[in-house]
């Protein structure tokens, strides 16, 4: 859990670059996280995804999104849900985290408590990235549950 001088309850609001996405995220994640995977980086078009773990029910959606399912790691489906107007990236389910939303940090309006403390497949990241410092740092993935 994150740690924030926040009401008991923070609700933070986001959406997309065109306005046509909007959500809601009621309460803290669970986690915040940086995905060096190649995956991600073609996803984004960028080097790293920053992601929120939340419940699914903390997430309420406003708009339509697409959605595009790729195979992860270990053969699981991961849903990349985006708009379908400005193709901003607004939330990943994995079937890794059953019964979570992954929110792509970048889509939420404040930012400003964003502190990600787990990194995922830093073997991946690109020769000229830093991967900073974290208390949880993995070269790839973690061992999926069950």
């Amino acid at each position: 859990m994150i740690e924030t001088s926040a009401s008991p309850t923070a609700v933070r609001n986001g959406g997309c670059l065109c306005g046509q996405v909007r959500f809601t995220a009621t309460g803290e994640p669970e986690i915040v996280g940086i995905c060096y995977c190649k995956d991600c980086q073609r996803q984004t078009a960028s080097a790293f995804s920053i992601m929120a773990v939340f419940d699914q029910s903390a997430i309420t959606m406003e708009g339509k999104l697409s959605s595009f399912t790729t195979i992860g790691e270990f053969g699981r489906p991961v849903r990349r849900g985006f708009c379908p107007d400005c193709g901003s990236g607004v939330v990943n389910e994995a079937d890794f985290f059953q019964g979570k939303r992954l929110v792509k940090c970048g889509v939420f309006d404040d930012t400003t408590w964003v502190k990600p403390i787990l990194n995922l497949y830093c073997d991946s990241a690109q020769s000229w990235q830093v991967v900073p410092e974290t208390p949880l740092k993995f070269a790839g993935m973690l061992v999926p549950p069950g």
